[in-house]
């Protein structure tokens, strides 16, 4: 029989009753009014002033026919909760020199006939520039709320900066360039030009990332690719472990350091003006067994801090995701979701055909803004305490359940299942445990 698990009861607030006999939904909130010398928002002289307002910070840009954008996803994660208040739906700012610079490196590593020292020093400017710009970001979104003098609000960031999510992106490009070519693709009509295949051409530049890497740390790319175990297990081991050695190396760079440190006072002077920060762990929980499981099981090392997202500050909320094992119906972590031991609870990450941790994390913001509307003026760690006590109570037994627990705070989290303790409350939108 399927674990049965009490739906989440929300917090005793100001509520709302719309007709028809409806459960009660969250208050919403007005916006803010617009700056009385008619500065546009996100202005750096006058930034508009958003007060008790959920901001999801994202990608929302979506091209015509196309499916839903990242954050229009996410905010839709939010609504699945019942909350009905205001939301500010913010672009997030990448900073565009450091962006660029990111970009033209990935490319780079997809040009043949890259030099040793070429594509190492490519490497690390990607790894480099893209946690610059992920945390520049980011900081200077939550100083714009802080110079407004922004109160008692939420900001949601589904991004995430560090070792593992940069290793892994390179990663799954250039795993692609070992494996067997893709078919051809079908010939057009007669007398109609042939368009190029873009399925060939990601081969291509995936086979071309995987060999400027592999001649760059020594390591013949014919055995990557051979099909005899013995020979690319130990080669594929070798350019995994150089990939993830350059990925931490890259995120203790000192302009890296210095991008954190900046993130970090804007973290904290945001929250400082009683709001809070939640951030999704990552989708980078599957990384080391993926390859683990390309190169026949071989032993990687990285350090302790290879998992961390450097968007998760001291005061921020940090949320890893569940999903539904299909044999018990009951709820496990995601495989995909971050194994870092600063997670301070899992949410349900799946919505509308997508899952990740991005779609769990807006779920635990929406409660997070309704615990604020609960506590007016609470700290960010008195807020953060309220919310985990809603959705986990560490149970009788919890801290014997066995040794790959981690602690974090009176969350009980478990690396590789979960073992609900006995009084566990989920967030709206998970299916139903029967």
């Amino acid at each position: 029989m399927a674990s049965q698990i009490p739906t989440f009861t929300p917090p005793t607030f100001p509520s709302l009753t719309p007709p028809g006999g409806m459960t009660p939904v969250f208050q919403p909130v007005a916006l803010a009014p617009a700056a009385a010398n008619g500065a546009l928002p996100f202005s750096p002289a006058a930034p508009m002033r958003r007060d008790q307002v959920l901001r999801i910070l994202d990608d929302f840009v979506s091209m015509p026919f196309a499916p839903p954008s990242h954050g229009q996803t996410v905010d839709q994660a939010v609504r699945a909760t019942g909350y009905q208040g205001q939301i500010d739906r913010a672009q997030y700012p990448h900073e565009n020199m450091t962006d660029d610079v990111a970009r033209a490196s990935f490319n780079a590593l997809s040009r043949p006939g890259m030099s040793a020292e070429d594509a190492r020093a490519a490497l690390n400017r990607y790894f480099v520039n893209q946690n610059n710009s992920t945390l520049n970001g980011a900081a200077q979104a939550l100083n714009q709320d802080a110079r407004a003098g922004v109160t008692n609000s939420v900001t949601n960031i589904s991004y995430g900066a560090g070792a593992a999510p940069g290793a892994q992106s390179i990663y799954r490009m250039a795993r692609e360039g070992w494996g067997p070519p893709p078919p051809p693709a079908p010939a057009g009509a007669p007398g109609t030009p042939q368009l190029p295949d873009p399925v060939q051409a990601r081969y291509e530049n995936s086979r071309n990332m995987m060999t400027n890497l592999a001649n760059a740390w020594g390591i013949d790319p014919a055995a990557l690719s051979s099909t005899d175990p013995a020979v690319n297990g130990p080669a594929r081991q070798r350019f995994q472990q150089n990939l993830l050695n350059q990925a931490q190396a890259s995120a203790q760079d000192p302009g890296v350091q210095g991008a954190l440190q900046n993130y970090q006072r804007a973290e904290q002077a945001y929250t400082n003006n009683n709001n809070s920060v939640v951030v999704s762990a990552g989708n980078w929980g599957g990384l080391l067994n993926d390859m683990r499981q390309d190169n026949g099981n071989r032993p990687l090392e990285v350090g302790k801090d290879f998992n961390t997202n450097l968007l998760v500050g001291q005061n921020s909320i940090s949320v890893g995701a569940l999903d539904i094992n299909p044999q018990t119906g009951a709820p496990q972590v995601a495989g995909y979701s971050n194994a870092d031991s600063r997670v301070d609870l899992y949410a349900y990450g799946d919505i509308q055909g997508s899952s990740g941790t991005s779609f769990a994390a807006p779920r635990v913001a929406a409660v997070t803004q309704a615990v604020r509307l609960e506590m007016p003026n609470a700290s960010a760690a008195e807020v953060r305490q309220r919310v985990m006590q809603i959705f986990t109570t560490q149970g009788p037994g919890a801290a014997e359940a066995g040794s790959n627990q981690e602690q974090s705070g009176n969350v009980a989290n478990y690396l590789g299942q979960v073992q609900w303790p006995r009084q566990t409350y989920v967030i709206p939108g998970m299916p139903a445990m029967n």
